[in-house]
C-alpha cells in the first residue's frame, strides 16, 4: 500500500480514535517492526488458545516501544468482515473476546463491524447491546444499526431509531434515509414517507441515484404514483434503475400508455436498456389485447440484449402464454430447451396450465423426467401441483405426488402445503389431513392450507379444531387465518365466544388494521345480532385512518396516505353495508367528499352497494351517473342492486345500456343476472337474456352453463336445462350438480336419481353438494324412499359429513314425517351445531311434537351448547305449543339478564308464549316494556289477544297500532279476521275484510278468503261460502273446501257436502284427513254405497 494512503488513513485514526496511535507506526524502515502470530506470545490473561481462531493468521507490528501497529486492526478488520460474509456468529464472538482481552475497546471502530456482524446473523439485541456501548456513536454506526434492523423488516423500530437519530442532532447520510424510506414502503405510511422526503431536501445531501430509487419506491409502493412522478420528472439524477422502477410501478398500477411513454422516453434519452427492462415490459403487455406491442418488445430484446439470456426467454414465453399464444411460445421453447435451463421448461409448464391444457403440461412434464442433465426441483413440482389444484385434477395430482416422494421431497414444507391445497381442493380432505400429519412441522402457511380446505367443503367445526391446535401448540395467528375461523363461525353458527377470541387476538397481535379481518369480524357480530359491537369496530377502523405511528394527524394530513385510505373508505362502506346503517355510509361518503380523492371503480362500487343494501336505490343511481368511467364491475354493482330488490326489468334495461356502450359483460355478472329471472313468470325474458348472453364471447364459460341450468330448472322448464347440459363440452361435477337439483326441485325425484347414477358411471363422483340437492328436493316434496337411497349413497361414498349435508339430512327425515329416523342420525353424529339442534327441535315442534322438543333441549343443555337468539325462539315456541308456562318464564328471564340479544323477534316471541300460556297480563307487560315496537310487535299483541277470546281488546290495539302510525299488514288482518271466525261475528269481519282491502289497499291472500269462507260456514251462510269459493282464483284450496265440509256435516247440508267431496277427491285425494271428514259426512248422510268407495280410495293414502 503508497504511504500516501497509509498517511492519510493513520490520520483518519488518529482524528478518530484519539493520540493512542501516531504516524510514526507507518514509517516501516525507521521500526524495528517483526511479524509474530497473534497466539506466539500473547500477554498475561489472555483467554486459552483457540483452534478455531488459528486459521485466521491474526498479525500485527510492535514497535521498539511496544507500541502496536495499525496492521493488527487491518487484520481484525480483514478477520470480522470474513465472519459477516460467511454468517458465521460463533467465531465472531471468539473474535470480540480476543480484542476485548488485547485490551482494544469496542469503539467505533469495531462498533460498526460488530452491528454489522450481529445483524448478518440475526442477533439484533446483540447488536443494540453494541451500539448502546458506543458513547458518541457516529454517522456509520447510526447507519448500520438502523439497516439491521430495517433489513429484518422491524420497521416501526426502524422508525424510532430514526426519530432517534434526528432528536441527537445526528446528521443523517444517504443510507439513513433510504432505510427509514424502506421502512415507510412496507409499513405503508405515506404520510411520513412525505416528511422524511421533505427533510432530505432540506439536509441539502447531495442527490445520488440510488436516493432517489428510494424515495420513488416509497411513493409507489404507497400507490401515489402522481408524486412518483413529480419526484421523477424533476430529478436530473435518473439512471437505468430508476427507469425500470417507474416502468414497475405503472405496470402494477395497470398504466398501459403511461409504460410506452416511459419506455419511448427513456429510449429517446438514451438510457441502456437492460434485461430488467425488457422483462417488466414483456409482463405489462401479457394480456391478449396487448400481443402486438408484447411482439414489438421481443424483436426490440433480441436487439439490444443476449438471445439466450435465459430470464428473457421466460419472460416471452411466458408472455405468449397469456396471450393464448401457444404456438409463438412453444417456438421459442423449442429453440431453447436443449440449453438445459430448468426456468425455461418450467414457464412452458405454468403456460400450458394457463391455457389450461394440463394434459400437454403433463406431457412436457415427463418429457422433462427423460431429459439428462436437467434437475427438477420443488419448485418444478409445486407449479405442477398447483396447475393439478387450479384445475382440480385429482388423478395427474396423485401422480406428481409420486413423483415428489420418489424424490424424497415430501417433507418439504412448500411442496406440502401444494399438496394439502391440491387434495382439499379435489374433496380429498382425508388425504390432505394425511400429508399434513406427515409434517415434521407444521407452520402457520400449513395450517392456512388445510384450513381454507376444509372451509371450502363447508367443515366449519374442523376449522374451528385446527384453530384450536394452532393456539395450543403456539402457531402465530395471521390475518389469513382470523379470515377463514371468521368464515367458518358464519357457516357453524358457532359460539359468541369463538369470534370475541378471535376479536382480542386481533387487538393483541395488532391484526385489527387489515381491513379486510375488520369487516369479517363486523359481520360476525352483526350475524350475533351485536350490532353495537359492529359498530364499535367502524369507528375503531376511521379512527385509525388519522393515525400513524407515534403521531395523531388531521384529515388534511392523512390525505396523503392514499394506500391506506383508499382500502380503509371500501372496507368501511361495506361494514356499513352489513350494518345496512344509512346514517354511517352518509358520514364516510362525506369523509370521501372532503379528502378531495379521486373515484376508482372498487370506490364507486362500494358507494353503489352499501346504498343499495340500505334500499336506496335513487342514491345508488346517482352515484352511478357521477362516476366519470363505468367499467363493467361498475355496472355489474347497479344491475345486482337492482336484482337484489327484485326490480328486474331496471336491471335488465341497464344490462342492454353496457352492451349497447360496446362493453361486454363478464361470466359473474351474466351468472347474477340470470338469477333474476329464476321464476316461472320471467321464462321468456330468461331465453332472451341467454340468446344475448351466447353472442357475448363469454357464452361457453363454466359458470354461464351451471346459472343457465339453474334458472331453467327454477323457472320449471326441465328441457331448456337439460338442452344447456347437453350443449356443455364439460360435464363437471358443478354442472352435474346443477342438473341433479333442478330435477328434484321440481319434484322429478326418480328423473334426478337415475342422473346420480349416470353423474357416478362417467366417473365423476358425487360430492356433499350433489346429496344436499337431492335431499331439498325429497324434503319439499316428502318422499321418504328416496331420501333414504339417497342417505345410503352418502355412507356408500364414504361422504363427510359437513354442515349442510348434516342439516338437510334431518330436514328431509322430518319433513318426511320421519322423526324416530331423525333421531338416530342425531345420536349417530358427535359434534352437533346449535343449527342442526335448533333444525330437530323445530322439525318436532312442526309436527306437533313440542313435549319432545322440550325434552332434546335438556339434551342440548347436557352438551355444553350455548343459548343463543335461534335456539330460545324454538324453545318459547315449544312452550307456548306445550303451554310450559314455567320454562318460558326462565328463558325471559335469562333474557333480563342480558345473556342474549333483545331483538325485536325474540321479544315478540316472548309476547306470544305469555299469551298462548294464557297469561294476558305479562304479555302486555312485556309489550309496553318494548322499546322498538315494529309491526310483528303490534301483530304478536293482537294475536294474543285473539288466542284468549278478548276481541274489545285486540280491537283496541288495532286501533291504537293505526293511531301511532304503524301500518297494519296482512299478518294484522289475519289476526283479526281469526278472531271474529272464533267469536263468529260476521259483520266485524266483513267490515275489516273490505277495510283491508279498500282503506289499505293490501291484496287479501287465500287465507284471507278461507277466514271469510269459515265465518261464513260458522254462520250458517253455507251457499255464500260456496260462491266464494267458486269465485277465487286458487285452484287447489283444499283448506276452504274442507272447512266448507266440515260446516255441512254441522249444519247436515247434503248435496253441498257432496260438492265439497268431489272438489276434495279431485283435487287432494291422497289425504286421509280429508277421506276421514267425507266418511263421517257420508255416513252421517247415509250414504253407505259412497261410503264404501272411499273406503277404498283411503286405503291407498
Amino acid at each position: 500500500m503508497p504511504r500516501v494512503t497509509i498517511a492519510k488513513r493513520c490520520l483518519s485514526y488518529q482524528q478518530v480514535y484519539g493520540n493512542q496511535f501516531t504516524l510514526s507506526a507507518c514509517h516501516a524502515k525507521r521500526e524495528k517492526a517483526y511479524i509474530c502470530s497473534a497466539f506466539a506470545e500473547r500477554p498475561a490473561g489472555l483467554c486459552e488458545y483457540d483452534e478455531s481462531l488459528a486459521g485466521l493468521s491474526l498479525t500485527y507490528r510492535v514497535s521498539e516501544d511496544g507500541e502496536v501497529s495499525f496492521s493488527s486492526l487491518d487484520t481484525y478488520r480483514d478477520a470480522l468482515n470474513k465472519c459477516i460474509g460467511n454468517g458465521d456468529l460463533k467465531l465472531g464472538l471468539k473474535l470480540q473476546c480476543h480484542i476485548v482481552n488485547y485490551g482494544h475497546e469496542l469503539n467505533n471502530f469495531f462498533g460498526t463491524l460488530f452491528i454489522r456482524l450481529f445483524a448478518a446473523c440475526g442477533a439484533l439485541s446483540q447488536a443494540l447491546q453494541v451500539f448502546s456501548k458506543l458513547q458518541d456513536p457516529n454517522v456509520f454506526e447510526c447507519e448500520a444499526i438502523i439497516l439491521a434492523h430495517s433489513r429484518h423488516g422491524l420497521y416501526e423500530n426502524t422508525l424510532n431509531l430514526y426519530d432517534t437519530f434526528l432528536k441527537s442532532g445526528i446528521q443523517p447520510d444517504g443510507h439513513i434515509f433510504v432505510a427509514a424510506l424502506h421502512a415507510c414502503t412496507n409499513a405503508g405510511v405515506l404520510a411520513l414517507g412525505k416528511c422524511i422526503h421533505f427533510q432530505i431536501l432540506e439536509s441539502g445531501i447531495a442527490f445520488q441515484s440510488f436516493l432517489l430509487n428510494g424515495i420513488l419506491n416509497m411513493y409507489l409502493n404507497c400507490n401515489s404514483i402522481n408524486d412518483a412522478f413529480n419526484v421523477f420528472n424533476s430529478s436530473l439524477q435518473k439512471d437505468t434503475v430508476t427507469w425500470n422502477m417507474m416502468l414497475e410501478g405503472c405496470k402494477q398500477h395497470g398504466l398501459i400508455c403511461e409504460t410506452l411513454q416511459l419506455f419511448n422516453q427513456m429510449q429517446a434519452e438514451g438510457f441502456l436498456l437492460d434485461n430488467v427492462t425488457f422483462i417488466s415490459l414483456l409482463q405489462t403487455f401479457s394480456y391478449a389485447d396487448s400481443i402486438q406491442q408484447g411482439k414489438i418488445i421481443h424483436i426490440m430484446s433480441v436487439e439490444c440484449t443476449s438471445e439466450s439470456d435465459p430470464f428473457i426467454v421466460s419472460a416471452l414465453i411466458n408472455m405468449y402464454s397469456k396471450c393464448s399464444r401457444l404456438d409463438d411460445a412453444l417456438e421459442l421453447f423449442n429453440a431453447k430447451k436443449k440449453d438445459g435451463d430448468v426456468v425455461i421448461w418450467r414457464v412452458m409448464l405454468n403456460g400450458y396450465a394457463c391455457c389450461g391444457s394440463l394434459s400437454h403440461s403433463y406431457a412436457l412434464f415427463c418429457q422433462m423426467q427423460q431429459q439428462e442433465g436437467l434437475e427438477i426441483g420443488k419448485r418444478t413440482y409445486a407449479s405442477m401441483l398447483h396447475a393439478c389444484s387450479c384445475a382440480e385434477a385429482l388423478d395427474y395430482g396423485k401422480i406428481i405426488h409420486m413423483y415428489v416422494i420418489e424424490s424424497q421431497l415430501n417433507t418439504e414444507d412448500n411442496l406440502a402445503r401444494n399438496l394439502i391445497q391440491l387434495y382439499a381442493k379435489c374433496g380429498r380432505l382425508d388425504m390432505a389431513n394425511r400429508v399434513f400429519n406427515n409434517l415434521l412441522s407444521c407452520d402457520t402457511a400449513a395450517y392456512t392450507a388445510l384450513m381454507f380446505g376444509y372451509g371450502d367443503q363447508g367443515e366449519s367445526s374442523k376449522v374451528l379444531e385446527l384453530f384450536s391446535r394452532m393456539l395450543h401448540e403456539g402457531i402465530n395467528v395471521d390475518e389469513v387465518v382470523v379470515s377463514s375461523v371468521l368464515k367458518a363461525t358464519s357457516i357453524e353458527g358457532s359460539d359468541l365466544d369463538v369470534v370475541r377470541l378471535v376479536h382480542t387476538l386481533m387487538e393483541v397481535d395488532g391484526l385489527n388494521y387489515d381491513f379486510h379481518s375488520n369487516t369479517l369480524l363486523v359481520e360476525s357480530y352483526v350475524r350475533f345480532d351485536m350490532h353495537e359491537d359492529g359498530n364499535c369496530i367502524l369507528f375503531n377502523s376511521l379512527w385509525k385512518c388519522f393515525y400513524t405511528p407515534g403521531q395523531l394527524t388531521d384529515l388534511e394530513y392523512a390525505k396523503a396516505s392514499s394506500r391506506t385510505l383508499d382500502k380503509l373508505f371500501v372496507s368501511l362502506l361495506h361494514c356499513c353495508s352489513i350494518l345496512q346503517d344509512l346514517d354511517l355510509a352518509q358520514i364516510v361518503h362525506s369523509l370521501f367528499m372532503e379528502c378531495d380523492k379521486k373515484w376508482d371503480a372498487e370506490t364507486v362500487c362500494s358507494l353503489i352497494d352499501v346504498y343499495a343494501s340500505c334500499g336506496m336505490l335513487d342514491d345508488s343511481c346517482s352515484v352511478f351517473k357521477a362516476s366519470v368511467s363505468h367499467p363493467v364491475i361498475v355496472w355489474s354493482s347497479m344491475i345486482t342492486g337492482y336484482v337484489n330488490h327484485g326490480r328486474t326489468s331496471d336491471a335488465l334495461q341497464v344490462f342492454y345500456r353496457m352492451q349497447e356502450e360496446g362493453l361486454q359483460p363478464d361470466p359473474c355478472l351474466c351468472s347474477n343476472i340470470l338469477k333474476a329471472f329464476s321464476c316461472p313468470a320471467h321464462t321468456f325474458n330468461g331465453r332472451v337474456l341467454h340468446t344475448r348472453i351466447c353472442a357475448c364471447k363469454c357464452g361457453s364459460e363454466k359458470i354461464i352453463k351451471i346459472a343457465l341450468i339453474d334458472m331453467y330448472a327454477r323457472c320449471g322448464s326441465l328441457s331448456d336445462a337439460q338442452y344447456v347440459f347437453n350443449t356443455c363440452f364439460f360435464s363437471d361435477k358443478m354442472t352435474w350438480n346443477a342438473l341433479i337439483a333442478g330435477y328434484a326441485c321440481n319434484g322429478y325425484l326418480q328423473e334426478a336419481f337415475e342422473f346420480l347414477q349416470a353423474m357416478e358411471k362417467t366417473g365423476c363422483k358425487p360430492d356433499a353438494s350433489t346429496f344436499v340437492g337431492m335431499l331439498k328436493g325429497c324434503a319439499s316434496f316428502s318422499v321418504l324412499k328416496i331420501g333414504k337411497l339417497v342417505h345410503h349413497l352418502v355412507l356408500e361414498f364414504d361422504c363427510d359429513f359437513n354442515f349442510f349435508l348434516c342439516n338437510s339430512l334431518i330436514n328431509m327425515y322430518i319433513k318426511c314425517g320421519s322423526l324416530d329416523n331423525a333421531e338416530t342420525f342425531l345420536k349417530l353424529t358427535p359434534h352437533l351445531s346449535k343449527a342442526v339442534w335448533n333444525l330437530i327441535m323445530s322439525g318436532h315442534i312442526e309436527s306437533c311434537c313440542s313435549e319432545k322438543a322440550l325434552l332434546l333441549f335438556q339434551r342440548m343443555l347436557c352438551a355444553g351448547i350455548m343459548l343463543d337468539n335461534s335456539i330460545l325462539v324454538t324453545v318459547l315456541r315449544a312452550c307456548s305449543s306445550t303451554g310450559t308456562l314455567s320454562l318460558g318464564m326462565l328463558l325471559h328471564s335469562y333474557v333480563l339478564l342480558g345473556k342474549v340479544k333483545r331483538t325485536s323477534y325474540l321479544m315478540n316471541t316472548i309476547i306470544t308464549m305469555y299469551s298462548q300460556c294464557g297469561d294476558l297480563e305479562d304479555a302486555q307487560s312485556v309489550f309496553h316494556k318494548s322499546n322498538a315496537k315494529d309491526a310483528a310487535t303490534w301483530n304478536a299483541m293482537i294475536a294474543g289477544c285473539a288466542h284468549n277470546n278478548d276481541f274489545d281488546l285486540a280491537s283496541r290495539y288495532f286501533t291504537r297500532m293505526q293511531d301511532e302510525d304503524m301500518r297494519p299488514d296482512t299478518i294484522t288482518f289475519l289476526c283479526i279476521l281469526s278472531l271474529c271466525c272464533h267469536m263468529g261475528n260476521l259483520e266485524d269481519g266483513l267490515y275489516e275484510f273490505n277495510t283491508m282491502t279498500q282503506s289499505h289497499g293490501i291484496f287479501p291472500t287465500f287465507e284471507h278468503y278461507n277466514c271469510i269462507i269459515d265465518l261464513l260456514g260458522r254462520t250458517g251462510f253455507l251457499l255464500k261460502a260456496a260462491d266464494l269459493l267458486y269465485s277465487l282464483p286458487y285452484i287447489h284450496n283444499h283448506v276452504g273446501w274442507m272447512s266448507l265440509l266440515s260446516h255441512c256435516k254441522l249444519h247436515e247440508s247434503k248435496d253441498l257436502g257432496n260438492r265439497c267431496i268431489n272438489h276434495i277427491v279431485k283435487d287432494q285425494n291422497r289425504n286421509a284427513s280429508g277421506y276421514l271428514l267425507m266418511d263421517q259426512v257420508l255416513i252421517h248422510s247415509q250414504h253407505e254405497t259412497e261410503a264404501d268407495n272411499l273406503k277404498e280410495l283411503r286405503t291407498a293414502c
